[in-house]
């Protein structure tokens, strides 16, 4: 019964046993045999399997010895002839007197540790031509009547030839075709064939042509066999079903998760080759897998395990297969330098038949890299945890999480344990370690029921601490970073789990989703659309009913200026009534309006770029007052009304330019229109 590990390879072996005791069974000549094979596909186990089947033939067992010689276990040329001397000498002659008879005739054909001191130059060219040319003839003559005396043939087996060096593999070929090829001597190898060859082609036989070491093989070997090649199902069986369960493929459903399984069986080609890898993906520590995406760690593995040059590249030049510009001499630029680097990459794997393909698989892992020497679109979403991620590529490069890096899980079980206080607080320290990152990790991890809006309502908190902690100081980008963190996620909701987040309190009163309802996302749903636009309405209705009653909107009171803004930017109309009502009433300071309009500077097209509060802007207090004073002069010059065809001069040297009723103009005056420079 075959075993699972046997690969079916059992009956395969019995077919060549009994194919090798037929062909033993001609005595007229000597026999060569080869089993042949990739390293680790299985050549040993196969011949072991032969002889063992050999062995259980009583009939074959006594007319045969079975004798086991290990040329690699020979420093160099001289003592592997000495060993290989020896063992003709031991295994085919009784008498004493022909065994140093024989002797003295090998150490005409060639060096020998064994009988005495010897000269190696040469030798690999001067074997069976030494002093007396007839020497081989009398040693065949004498070994080949050792074994009809002694009625038993010899089966002499060399495992892993492809070891040895050229000279010496030479000086093995050559013995036994000069001194070892005589009826019933008989040999079993087995090797690497495509090692061999280039081994063979180094020495002055082949003088670097490959046919000429296939040619010269043929002439070694009567009968080869090959190791067949791993099914599908036995690669499956090899590497699918020994992944820990923990490591499976992700299922992504992506080419690049198609890509790595196609490159699997071109990779991974041999039971040995097989081994290594399952090995390798049980050395890496299992929380890599809840941080990584497993295809990238496949593809980590398949490039340090049997590409580690091409791994060593991706390595050495980060900067370029992440897209990040780093400073270089000479005027290359980063699609010129991307393409120099694709170059090597491929130099590098020429030689191998899945080497196109394995790049290939490299420009997906990187699509910003592919994008310089390719060019196209960058597909990958830029913050998943994949190698294309500079925040992750450490992991990769350490197939561990690297110290002082956020881990993602950590951050997976806290947002799991919101609304808690520990979570929360805990959350709050990673955001102080590491702000970008840890807001990255949340919203990667704003997946599964009711986590994305766990995950805003914390972000709300802390976005209404921002006045208190300095970690969240505007000036410092965290509370931005916090909005868009809070936008990001808000656009990925379903419509049912944004109606839930938005129910209570009043989104009046929450300014993290009233930033989210007046920013621009890059991506919308037509659920977050859907919502927005419901949203917008409730809040326009209720910042005029709050705004009826309020101060007017002067520098001091930021409240009020927070909700005026607010109000033009998701209802112009109704600000513009509602400011116009209230200034007209006395309620507010015309001037107090119209500095929600300040401009703080000209861009180079002659542009007007509005700021929304001065106390966000770099105009100094002097450059403020300037405006304010110009802004009050327009006003009473043009009644509050300023005409469309109006275009103001650059004044006092660049300072803040126009504007106090602009508030009143119409909506579509609001957007930046060019003006005339002076002459």
């Amino acid at each position: 019964m075959e075993h699972a590990n046997d690969l079916g390879r059992l009956s395969l072996a019995r077919n060549l046993s009994i194919e090798l005791a037929s062909t033993l069974d001609d005595r007229s000549r000597s026999h060569s045999f080869a089993i042949v094979g990739r390293w680790g596909s299985g050549k040993t186990w196969l011949l072991e399997q032969v002889l063992a089947h050999l062995a259980q033939d009583e009939a074959w067992v006594s007319r045969h010895r079975v004798v086991h010689f290990n040329p690699w276990f020979y420093a160099d040329e001289a003592s592997l002839f000495a060993g290989f001397s020896r063992l003709l000498v031991q295994q085919t002659l009784k008498s004493q007197n022909v065994r140093k008879n024989v002797a003295k005739l090998l150490r005409f054909v060639g060096p020998s540790t064994k009988f005495g001191p010897v000269d190696a130059s040469g030798l690999v060219l001067n074997i069976g031509t030494a002093i007396d040319g007839s020497a081989p003839q009398q040693i065949q003559k004498a070994i080949a009547l050792g074994l009809r005396d002694a009625q038993l043939d010899v089966l002499i087996v060399m495992d892993d030839l492809d070891r040895l060096t050229p000279a010496e593999l030479l000086v093995l070929f050559k013995l036994i075709r000069l001194v070892g090829d005589i009826p019933g001597l008989n040999y079993l190898l087995a090797y690497d064939e495509g090692t061999l060859h280039h081994l063979l082609e180094q020495t002055p036989i082949a003088q670097g042509s490959p046919d000429r070491a296939r040619r010269y093989m043929e002439k070694i070997v009567d009968h080869k066999w090959s190791v067949p090649p791993l099914t599908l199902a036995q690669l499956e069986n090899l590497v699918v079903r020994r992944m820990p369960e923990w490591a499976g493929p992700s299922d992504d459903g992506t080419v690049f998760g198609y890509q790595i399984e196609s490159l699997l069986p071109r990779l991974i080609q041999t039971p040995r080759a097989a081994e290594r890898f399952v090995d390798r993906v049980y050395a890496v520590n299992r929380d890599l897998f809840e941080e990584l995406h497993h295809e990238d760690i496949f593809l980590t593995l398949l490039l340090t395990t049997f590409a580690p040059g091409l791994w060593e590249m991706i390595a050495e030049h980060r900067d370029l297969v992440l897209g990040r510009q780093a400073f270089a001499f000479g005027p290359t630029t980063l699609a010129e330098r991307s393409r120099v680097l694709h170059k090597r990459m491929l130099e590098a794997v020429e030689a191998q038949p899945y080497g196109e393909d394995l790049v290939g698989v490299i420009m997906s892992a990187f699509p910003v890299f592919e994008l310089q020497v390719a060019g196209g679109n960058a597909s990958r979403p830029p913050d998943e945890p994949r190698l294309h991620n500079p925040d992750f590529f450490d992991h990769f490069l350490w197939l561990e999480v690297p110290p002082g890096v956020i881990p993602e899980r950590e951050v997976g079980e806290l947002i799991s344990l919101l609304p808690s206080s520990y979570a929360a607080d805990r959350l709050r320290e990673l955001i102080a370690e590491a702000p970008r990152l840890t807001m990255a990790s949340l919203r990667r991890n704003a997946r599964g029921f009711g986590l994305p809006g766990r995950i805003v309502r914390f972000l709300e908190g802390l976005y209404e601490e921002r006045q208190d902690r300095p970690v969240l100081d505007e000036e410092w980008g965290v509370a931005a970073l916090v909005a868009s963190t809070a936008l990001g996620i808000l656009t990925t909701m379903d419509g049912n789990s944004l109606e839930l987040l938005s129910e209570t309190p009043p989104v009046v009163e929450r300014p993290l989703i009233r930033r989210a309802l007046i920013a621009d996302p890059l991506a919308y749903t037509p659920a977050f659309e859907d919502w927005v636009r419901r949203q917008r309405e409730t809040l326009a209705v209720d910042l005029a009913r709050a705004l009826a009653s309020a101060p007017s909107p002067s520098w001091d009171r930021r409240d009020v200026r927070e909700d005026l803004n607010d109000l033009r930017e998701i209802d112009a109309d109704g600000f513009r009534q509602l400011a116009s009502s209230q200034v007209e009433k006395g309620a507010w300071d015309a001037l107090d309006v119209a500095t929600l309009f300040l401009l703080n500077a000209l861009g180079p097209g002659g542009y007007r770029v509005r700021f929304q509060d001065a106390a966000h802007s770099q105009l100094s207090v002097e450059a403020l007052e300037r405006t304010r004073r110009l802004a009050e002069a327009t006003a009473a010059a043009f009644g509050n009304m300023v005409p469309r065809d109006v275009q103001w001069p650059i004044s006092e040297a660049g300072a803040a330019r126009d504007l106090a009723a602009v508030a009143f103009l119409n909506p579509g005056q609001l957007d930046a229109r060019p003006i005339e420079l002076p002459s």
